[in-house]
Order: C-alpha cells, then sequence, then structure tokens
C-alpha cells in the first residue's frame, strides 16, 4: 500500500514538472524579466523625487547600478543555485530568517537616523538615499525568498490553509522588499501639503505595479489566497510605525501612506478574486481577472480618496484617462512577470522534492 501511494505522489510530481517545463517562458526569461519590472520601479521612484533633468538622469542612473551590482553578486554567490538546481539540495532553515532580520536592521537603522537627526523633515536627500539602499537590499531580500521557498512544503491544488512559520519569513521578506519603495516613492511630497495630480497619479501607477507584482509572487509561490494582502498590511504596519517615531521625536505628522493604502487596496482585491475561484485558481482567466480588479480597485481608490489620502480636490479628466492606461499597461504587465516569476520558483522546488524522491525509491 505504502509503495503505491509512493508511486502515485511521484507520479503526480513528475506531471507538475513536465507541465512546468512546458510553460512558454523559461526560467532564465522569468527572473530576467522579474527584475526588469523592479527595476523600472527603482526608476520610476526614483524619477518622481523630481529636480531638473541632470539630477533625475542621475539618480536613476545610480539606483540602476547599484541594482546591477548587486543583482549580479546575488545571482553568482546563492540565487542560481536555488533557483535552478534541481537536485534536492535543501539549505539552512535559518537561511531566510537570517536575511529577514538583516533587512529589518539595515531599514531601521536609515529611518532611526533620518528621524533622530531632523534629516527626514529637512533634507531632500533621504528618499534617495532610501531608493539607493532599497536597490541594494532588494536583490539579497528576494534570495531570501527564495532560499525559503525552497524549504517550504509543496502544495498541489490552492488552498485557504493556516500559514506555516517559514511561508510566514516569506511573506515578510517580499513585504520588506515592498516597504521602502512604497515609502521612498512619496519621499518629500508627502510632508509638504498637497501633492499635484501628476504625481498622484504616477504614485498609483507605482503602487498599484509593486502590489501587482509582488502580490501575485507571494500568491503563486504559496498558493494560498491572502498571502497578497499579508505582504502590504505588513508594508502598511511598518510605515505606521516610522510616522508614530517621527510623531514623536519631530511633534508633527509624518510622510503618510497613500502608497502603501493603494497597494495593500490592490492586494486585497487579488485574494478576493482567488478565494472566489479557488477551484479554478491556476487558470489564465483567475490570473486576468485578478490583476484586471487589482489594477481597478487601485485606481478607483486614488480616485475616490484622493483628497483625504493626496489633497487633490478636484480631477482632471483627460489626465485621468491617461493616468488609468498607465496603470492598466503598467500593473498588467508587473503582475504577469510577478505571476510567471512565482510559478518558476514554485516549479524548480517540486522538480527538486521529485528529484530527492527518485533516488529514495527503490
Amino acid at each position: 500500500m505504502k509503495a503505491n501511494k509512493r508511486r502515485s505522489s511521484h507520479r503526480s510530481l513528475a506531471r507538475w514538472a513536465k507541465f512546468q517545463e512546458n510553460l512558454s517562458i523559461p526560467s532564465e526569461a522569468a527572473l530576467f524579466h522579474a527584475a526588469l519590472v523592479w527595476l523600472v520601479l527603482l526608476a520610476l521612484a526614483s524619477w518622481m523625487q523630481g529636480g531638473d533633468l541632470a539630477t533625475s538622469a542621475g539618480a536613476i542612473a545610480w539606483v540602476i547600478a547599484l541594482f546591477s551590482v548587486s543583482s549580479a553578486l546575488a545571482w553568482f554567490t546563492l540565487l542560481r543555485r536555488t533557483f535552478f538546481s534541481f537536485k534536492g539540495v535543501i539549505g539552512n532553515r535559518l537561511e531566510g530568517l537570517a536575511i529577514l532580520a538583516l533587512g529589518v536592521t539595515l531599514f531601521a537603522m536609515l529611518f532611526v537616523t533620518w528621524i533622530a537627526s531632523g534629516e527626514m523633515r529637512s533634507s531632500p536627500e533621504w528618499p534617495q538615499q532610501l531608493l539607493a539602499a532599497t536597490a541594494v537590499a532588494s536583490p539579497i531580500l528576494f534570495v531570501g525568498a527564495a532560499r525559503q521557498a525552497s524549504m517550504l512544503p509543496t502544495m498541489k491544488a490552492w488552498n485557504a490553509r493556516r500559514l506555516q512559520g517559514g511561508e510566514i519569513v516569506l511573506l515578510l521578506l517580499l513585504s520588506l522588499m515592498a516597504f521602502p519603495l512604497l515609502s521612498g516613492a512619496l519621499g518629500m511630497g508627502s510632508l509638504e501639503g498637497a501633492a499635484t495630480q501628476p504625481r498622484m497619479w504616477m504614485t498609483t501607477v507605482l503602487a498599484t505595479g509593486i502590489a501587482l507584482f509582488i502580490g501575485q509572487v507571494g500568491l503563486q509561490v504559496l498558493r494560498r489566497p491572502g498571502a497578497a494582502m499579508i505582504v502590504f498590511a505588513a508594508a502598511l504596519f511598518y510605515q505606521a510605525f516610522v510616522n508614530f517615531g517621527y510623531a514623536y521625536v519631530l511633534g508633527e505628522g509624518g510622510p503618510g501612506a497613500a502608497a502603501h493604502f493603494l497597494a495593500l487596496a490592490a492586494a486585497a482585491a487579488m485574494d478576493v478574486v482567488y478565494m472566489l475561484r479557488l477551484p479554478d485558481a491556476d487558470s489564465q482567466a483567475s490570473l486576468r481577472s485578478a490583476l484586471g480588479v487589482g489594477v481597478l480597485v487601485a485606481f478607483t481608490t486614488a480616485a475616490f480618496f484622493r483628497a483625504p489620502m493626496f489633497g487633490v480636490a478636484s480631477l482632471d479628466l483627460p489626465l485621468a484617462a491617461v493616468a488609468f492606461a498607465a496603470t492598466v499597461a503598467f500593473g498588467g504587465w508587473s503582475g504577469w512577470c510577478g505571476a510567471r516569476g512565482g510559478q518558476r520558483l514554485t516549479g524548480s522546488v517540486r522538480l527538486r522534492v521529485q528529484n530527492s524522491a527518485e533516488k529514495r525509491s527503490p
């Protein structure tokens, strides 16, 4: 009886591996697309800091250079053998937790330093410094998430199970990738009162792209509705701590969390779609529905709550139409790349389990 169950499990894993091999996008391309999305998000957040053309171009070039160097180091040291190793190699179970602790320490020290020195209130340079730190840290955090995923139990079907400790660590790693990028995007503009409409819509495009990309990675790896919302609820929680520290030390309101709320709304919308389509969650129709609803919820949230979130009183309808098109295009692309990256990462985990099981079988 046990031998029959083992053979049945092997056949199921082999079918999943064959399905992953037949996907239209190879692993290298999935990882490249994911890196490209994050690079575009970093560049957009840098551009939103304002300044003349030369200053903006220099800032964008700087974050691109930092991200490229950090990604190359992460790839050749850890990520390559995690993402493409199909030999049943299981890493240290504390690696993901150690990288999470390192990331929390880094960003906590940065914000404590900026708040204590008053630089966060007076200097326009801290948002760009935060984006530079994000460019360096995000590939390392993704490595931690990939290593953490390689040690999670395999899920053959989507379900609404209770999350285990390792799964929570993975989601916290993803939330730490999203949090500083959302915070850096708001930058000094969030401390200066009302935002302009172009800045409001750029924030909406950025927050939607981050939510759909990171949210889909978490959803596809864990195959559980609710994963995306947990990621961005944690990011909002981090920002609440920053705002509390800012208000406590400097005696005035903090930078706000408009981008974090928009990302959380889009992520929650995707989770609802997957929960409603749970038996058919692996289909392309579910993915398209989740991305479409996520974009729509983020855009309508920004439009209807523009006054309390951004201080914008009225809407320029032509500009809003252009912003909606940009949100659909960029959000859809980001979410598709995140889904493919998450599916490929999950596929590599299943192939490792399959090969390890084959080695143990007689």
